[in-house]
């Protein structure tokens, strides 16, 4: 008799495990595409390389003005700012938030 045949237990044990891994892959897949804003901790703009932890002069050296700013709150000593870069429709917009002269956050949003 030929080997074609599968073993009723083996087929059995891949269905149960197909089952039970494709609701985790399906949920998975949903929470990646719903990720509209994702942190970052560094920024290429052009060939160069800002980081969190840079000055505001170091990002404005390397990036140029952006597109908006806005003071989102703080106190005159700490204000935080958020500024943003648009870079196309292609490409994701960046959002750096500083803490005084401080860059402490980089996000990039859809």
């Amino acid at each position: 008799m030929g080997s074609s045949r599968t073993r009723p237990g083996r087929l059995t044990r891949v269905k149960r495990l197909s089952f039970l891994l494709l609701p985790w892959l399906l949920l998975g897949s949903r929470d990646v595409m719903a990720i509209d804003t994702a942190a970052a901790s560094s920024l290429r703009c052009g060939n160069l390389l800002v980081l969190v932890g840079d000055s505001k002069y170091r990002v404005l050296d390397r990036c140029g003005e952006p597109d908006h700013r806005e003071r989102i709150s703080g106190d005159l000593e700490r204000p935080v700012e958020e500024w943003v870069y648009h870079r196309g429709p292609q490409r994701f917009t960046r959002i750096l938030t500083f803490e005084g002269s401080t860059l402490i956050r980089i996000e990039l949003q859809r």
